[in-house]
């Protein structure tokens, strides 16, 4: 293999020769390996899949405060396009939560939440820092 042997033992130059792996076998394994690793990450980090928005499901938006309308999909991973009453934007599917389909409850609730936040959390108030 490119370089000069130190023992003594005689054997056939045929045996030197480096052997290639089938590559399919190779890349098979390989796929196994990652699998197996990204399976293990996830049991070990607690990984659940968010359930699925589609076009036309209510969302709120908490960094804009207002609801929205899912569109589309968008072309980057786990994000959507979403008409809000301003303007469309793009938001990740971890910005948006999916608002109830029952009248009483909605926006009210999230505003609620937020509000009850801002005023717990630390005694800060952060309307006036932003």
């Amino acid at each position: 293999m490119g370089r000069s042997l130190k023992t003594r033992i005689p054997c056939h130059p045929e045996e030197l020769n480096p052997k290639i792996p089938d590559p399919k076998l190779v890349f098979r394994k390989e796929k196994e390996y990652r699998d197996k690793m990204a399976q293990d990450y996830n049991i070990r980090h607690r990984v659940v899949e968010g359930e699925q928005l589609s076009p036309g499901d209510r969302v709120w938006i908490p960094d804009l405060k207002t609801e929205g309308t899912v569109v589309q999909p968008h072309n980057s991973p786990r994000s959507f396009v979403v008409r809000s009453p301003k303007s469309r934007v793009r938001r990740n599917r971890r910005m948006m939560r999916r608002l109830s389909s029952y009248p009483d409850q909605g926006a009210a609730h999230f505003l609620a939440e937020a509000d009850m936040f801002n005023s717990i959390h630390v005694g800060i108030n952060f309307d006036k820092y932003g």
